[in-house]
């Protein structure tokens, strides 16, 4: 399953939907988009938009088609106007039953289906199905959060808030008085 035939799909029944009386019947248009609905179906494994009464509709048009078509070249107004019911019920019908479809890249390819995630994420995992652009944010975020922090303890409210200029003390057992902490404020210049 690959997502330009989920394009193709639907693209194929917006255009039945939208056929108006006097539109060809033949070459690329109303039986040819016909039958791209038919065969995607088919081949996406709609089962339960196959088995609709939308598609067996379709598939009795389509023969009322073929039928005419070698009289008349274009479509009648009642003939478009049942294109477009059944082709409602059947978008309906294949929007319901491709709700969970999730469309992903593996590799260089575009594929339908669902990206379940592994038992464990791993780092390499992660590298393998995160975006690059994705990783740069996050090491962006990074590095604009430690700068903030870096230029936000330079505010003399912040240094205040948290003692960041005291001098750090330590209690002397003998004395039970806190006592500055000569290990830490140790000036090499002396």
């Amino acid at each position: 399953m690959k997502a330009k035939d989920f394009i193709k799909l639907g693209t194929a029944l917006r255009y039945l939907i939208d056929v108006r009386e006097g539109e060809p019947l033949g070459g690329k248009h109303v039986r040819q988009n016909i039958e791209t609905v038919l065969v995607l179906t088919k081949e996406l494994e709609f089962g339960s938009t196959l088995n609709s009464a939308g598609i067996t509709q379709l598939k009795n048009l389509d023969i009322q088609l073929h039928l005419v078509s070698t009289t008349v070249t274009t479509i009648s107004r009642d003939q478009a106007e049942q294109l477009e019911r059944v082709c409602r019920k059947i978008r309906e019908s294949l929007l319901t039953e491709g709700d969970g479809i999730e469309v992903v890249r593996k590799g260089n390819e575009i594929i339908a289906g669902s990206l379940s995630p592994p038992e464990n994420v791993t780092l390499k995992w992660l590298f393998m199905h995160v975006p690059v652009l994705l990783w740069l944010a996050f090491v962006g975020l990074l590095v604009g959060v430690y700068s903030l922090g870096v230029k936000t303890s330079q505010l003399a409210i912040v240094r205040d808030l948290f003692e960041l200029d005291s001098i750090p003390k330590v209690r002397n057992e003998k004395s039970q008085t806190p006592q500055p902490n000569n290990q830490l404020n140790k000036d090499p210049s002396r």
